[in-house]
């Protein structure tokens, strides 16, 4: 159904699918304007029709091809072998950060078509192929990670719990404040450095002693 989109250049296709994305990623369905994905990309709305059939193929389209991204190029590429839990988070981390550059909006639209689409074909397909696909990501984050290096004073979860929302706290408040324009390699390597400042506190708060020096610096 896709070949004649997918025989575009990879750059045409990037720029379609970022304007869909940044269209679809804070509109329910019935909102969001194809004329607004067509006006600016050099591309007719017939064209896309021919490209997609309908507008529902359209956001299908995106939503395989967002988890595409996320499983081949995210957890695909995460040091997810590495049994220092940090160290994972920080690849995923890396790799999540990275992909703003080619994909803006991809998260927010993922995330948001979980969270408030309310279409029900849409929303029926979320909560069935979203949540398996979001069990089979976790379950490979947290499998192998050797959790001896945690203090055994502390609830291990409580300790995942916090780390998880430190990371996501720190990366969605940097998303929220940057524009594509924004993105660049100086931008990348603060981040970089930034998110090895909160790896080494949270190692002098969560790990052992002998745990607390490594990689994350």
């Amino acid at each position: 159904m896709y070949k004649k989109f997918e025989t575009l250049s990879e750059e045409k296709r990037m720029r379609i699918l970022n304007a869909a994305y940044g269209e679809f990623a804070n509109k329910q369905f019935k909102e969001a304007s194809t004329d607004e994905i067509t006006k600016n990309e050099e591309i007719s709305k017939g064209a896309l029709f021919q490209y997609f059939g309908a507008k529902k193929q359209l956001y299908f389209y995106m939503y395989d091809h967002g988890y595409e991204i996320l499983s081949n190029e995210l957890y695909g590429q995460a040091e997810l072998n590495n049994p220092d839990l940090l160290e994972r988070l920080k690849s995923i981390f890396s790799i999540k950060m990275n992909l703003y550059f080619k994909y803006p909006t991809l998260f927010s639209f993922l995330l948001f078509s979980y969270k408030m689409e309310n279409d029900k074909e849409i929303k029926t397909m979320m909560d069935n192929d979203y949540a398996a696909k979001y069990t089979q990501a976790i379950g490979k984050v947290y499998t192998g990670i050797d959790y001896s290096k945690f203090r055994d004073d502390l609830n291990k979860s409580h300790i995942i719990s916090i780390i998880n929302w430190t990371i996501d706290g720190y990366s969605n408040a940097e998303v929220a404040n940057f524009k594509p324009n924004d993105l660049t390699d100086e931008k990348y390597r603060t981040w970089l450095k930034e998110i090895d400042e909160y790896m080494d506190i949270l190692k002098k708060a969560f790990y052992k002693e002998e745990n607390q020096h490594g990689k994350c610096n």
